[in-house]
């Protein structure tokens, strides 16, 4: 896994960053996503590394985008989580398009406000 410059739980708003390359921002939602589902089914990091087998480590690289996993460790998680790998990616991409929508949202209203 190759090493991020940033961790989401250090600063979760850090995905929402435009200067942060899209693929980045993309990794801390998919993050956030895993976080997410690990907690609503009531789970440990380590419950979950676990049923993945993979290591705990790993489960938080992979929640705090703090490296860059390989696909075959994040379908080992899906695997965990009891869904499809293709559900959480689809996931992600749905939460990244509705933040990157209110991002935009905020920009025009701070436009129009110093406008005004």
């Amino acid at each position: 896994m190759e090493p991020l410059n940033l961790t989401a739980e250090s600063d979760p708003m850090k995905a929402h960053d435009p200067d942060l390359p899209e693929d980045e921002q993309f990794l801390i939602v998919l993050g956030q996503c895993v976080s997410r589902r690990r907690l609503a089914q009531g789970l440990t990091q380590d419950e979950l590394a676990t049923r993945s087998g993979l290591s705990r480590a790993e489960i938080q690289f992979i929640e705090n985008a703090g490296r860059k996993p390989k696909v075959a460790t994040v379908r080992r998680c899906c695997t965990g989580l009891g869904i499809s790998f293709m559900e959480l990616i689809a996931e992600a991409e749905r939460c990244l398009d509705e933040e990157q929508a209110k991002a935009n949202a905020c920009i025009v209203a701070l436009k129009v406000a110093a406008v005004v």
